[in-house]
């Protein structure tokens, strides 16, 4: 992991998928020295979140299914401004109900 981290982009954000944090240390210790410029994706339960408090920023879908995936993957790649809110609390990393909403 260190070869991968040094080859990295100082200044570009860094996408990591949350939910292999818990499955591979060397990935969370990854997320982790990244900083803010870990950007974490989070398909299925949003746990994962704590397992890099460092992160910059999270992108959620609660759901691994096709269309969650197609619909992040379009996030991905033409950004819109997003909106949504922690249906749950994500312990030491932020509370139920903290989010984005964006009134017209």
């Amino acid at each position: 992991m260190e070869g991968i981290a040094a080859s990295l982009d100082r200044d570009e954000p860094v996408f990591i998928w949350a939910g292999d944090l818990g499955q591979f240390p060397s990935w969370r210790d990854l997320a982790r020295s990244l900083g803010h410029r870990a950007v974490l994706l989070g398909t299925g339960s949003p746990y994962g979140l704590s397992l890099c408090p460092e992160a910059g920023a999270a992108i959620l879908t609660y759901s691994e299914v096709g269309a969650s995936l197609k619909a992040l993957g379009q996030f991905m790649a033409h950004p819109w401004p997003p909106t949504g809110r922690l249906p749950v609390e994500i312990p030491g990393v932020q509370p139920q109900g903290a989010g984005i909403s964006r009134v017209p």
